[in-house]
């Protein structure tokens, strides 16, 4: 009955934060659109590693599987994951537009959820990048590295060395990405995207 309530508290968070993924006017964790003269929107997501692209499904796999032991050994695509987004840039007044937003930077947390004790912490990020978006011009795509092939080996390793006592799989987190850019003008502007994360020992052969 625990595992069950546990199951339909996670589901219920996974529904909250598919919500979350936009930064439009007044979303939490945005902040400098109103002197822009514009907001972003994230309209689209996916999660991919060497495996494939999984869509808007974030399973991230802590070790890389023999898919057979041969010989010579097939091992899983495995490695890096990454999350591609596309953004929207919409200006408050269509009549006065905002200028050109440049996205500079961004960092990726993870955040335990509350109910999985145990659990690991993951190494957070602060990585540069270069988007140039316009607003009411059209969507723009970029690839963010959420979760580096070594940081899973660790975590792995830290679990199976007793390190860490995760209650329950798979580790569940929530992966925040917080970008910050600056418009034509040189106002600055920040916003957060978030999805509930799974980490496992995934076979992807």
């Amino acid at each position: 009955m625990r595992r069950i309530y546990r199951y339909l508290l996670l589901l219920s968070i996974v529904v909250l934060l598919f919500g979350c993924g936009g930064a439009g006017p007044g979303s939490p964790g945005s902040g400098g659109f109103e002197e822009v003269g514009a907001y972003i929107d994230v309209v689209g997501a996916s999660h991919t590693d060497p495996a494939g692209d999984h869509g808007d499904v974030w399973q991230m796999d802590l070790t890389q599987t023999v898919c057979d032991p041969g010989p010579p050994a097939v091992l899983e695509a495995w490695g890096d994951d990454l999350a591609v987004l596309t953004f929207r840039a919409t200006s408050y007044d269509p009549n006065n537009p905002g200028g050109t937003m440049y996205i500079t930077r961004y960092r990726v947390e993870f955040i335990p959820q509350n109910f999985n004790f145990g659990l690991p912490p993951v190494v957070e990020y602060d990585l540069t990048t270069s988007l140039a978006i316009e607003p009411d011009g059209d969507d723009v795509q970029g690839t963010f590295m959420v979760l580096r092939n070594r940081d899973k080996t660790e975590i792995a390793e830290a679990i199976e060395n007793g390190i860490f006592t995760p209650s329950d799989w798979p580790l569940t987190y929530d992966m925040k990405l917080t970008f910050y850019g600056v418009d034509m003008y040189g106002n600055d502007f920040h916003f957060t995207w978030h999805r509930s994360i799974f980490m496992d020992h995934y076979n992807n052969c």
